[in-house]
């Protein structure tokens, strides 16, 4: 996982240009991805005999196509026998959570996953759960999740995002997962989670709503997913994006788009 964590810095430096340049600095002895901006399927990349991707020590070994990915999240495991298996969550557009064990990266394979149609984005793993959000595009219905549609449905309310928690089985002997989902919590009204953190303990999540009313939703996981609290601008106090919830006012004045969350 460390040699992983350090390639996944290492790309996202790969795409920081400095500053006041306008362009990358390219140096001509140096070969740099032959696919650049070239339009190639999934399937020809990382392919032995095809077009390599790799640039200045970074080699692209792999690559799982099928689906449109959003997020990744990674965790190890310990099976039975003492050895250790890594594995990415991948969250996709109507495919699912799917798990795959990368621990050989030039040949992952799926490892389980939960099924869902909804459009998931955001992705937070810690130890056996897994927070999917979902942030709704409002010209295509519904990219929500099948649980929180049905709880707008049950409500009479609109369908909007928020997130899905599911619960990781892992088998120890097997290395593989099962999942199955606790519940679901609707976000912002017709907002959704754009971003999720999840509390070391595993016993909170917070989620992000960037739109018109921004919000903070902190939800409790200690029992079934609920949402206690919504932190939100002072113009929000008085409208539906507080009622039936306990709001709390941000101590600033103007309009409030919060995205990324941790917890101190």
């Amino acid at each position: 996982m460390r040699a992983l964590a350090i390639l996944l810095i290492a790309v996202a430096l790969m795409g920081i240009h400095p500053a006041g340049s306008g362009q990358t600095r390219v140096d001509a002895a140096v070969p740099l991805d032959p696919a650049h901006n070239t339009p190639v399927p999934c399937e020809a990349l990382g392919t032995p005999g095809l077009l390599p991707r790799s640039a200045k020590n970074i080699v692209h070994v792999a690559n799982v196509c099928g689906f449109v990915g959003t997020d990744v999240e990674f965790q190890s495991r310990t099976l039975a026998d003492g050895s250790v298996r890594d594995y990415a969550f991948v969250g996709t557009m109507g495919a699912g959570l799917r798990i795959f064990d990368i621990t050989d990266p030039a040949h992952p394979f799926l490892a389980g996953a939960y099924t869902d149609p909804g459009w998931q984005g955001d992705v937070q793993v810690r130890g056996d759960v897994a927070a999917i959000g979902f942030d709704p595009v409002s010209s295509t219905a519904p990219t929500t999740s099948e649980c929180l549609q049905a709880k707008a449905a049950s409500t009479g309310q609109r369908t909007s995002g928020g997130v899905d928690v599911v619960r990781l089985a892992f088998d120890a002997g097997t290395g593989l997962f099962a999942t199955s989902l606790i519940g679901c919590v609707a976000g912002n009204p017709g907002g959704g989670a754009h971003t999720l953190t999840l509390h070391p303990s595993g016993t909170w999540l917070a989620m992000s709503n960037p739109r018109t009313h921004g919000s903070v939703d902190v939800v409790d996981l200690r029992g079934a997913p609920t949402l206690l609290y919504r932190i939100v601008q002072a113009a929000s106090l008085g409208n539906a994006v507080c009622a039936g919830v306990r709001c709390i006012w941000n101590g600033r004045s103007g309009v409030w788009s919060p995205h990324d969350l941790s917890f101190s």
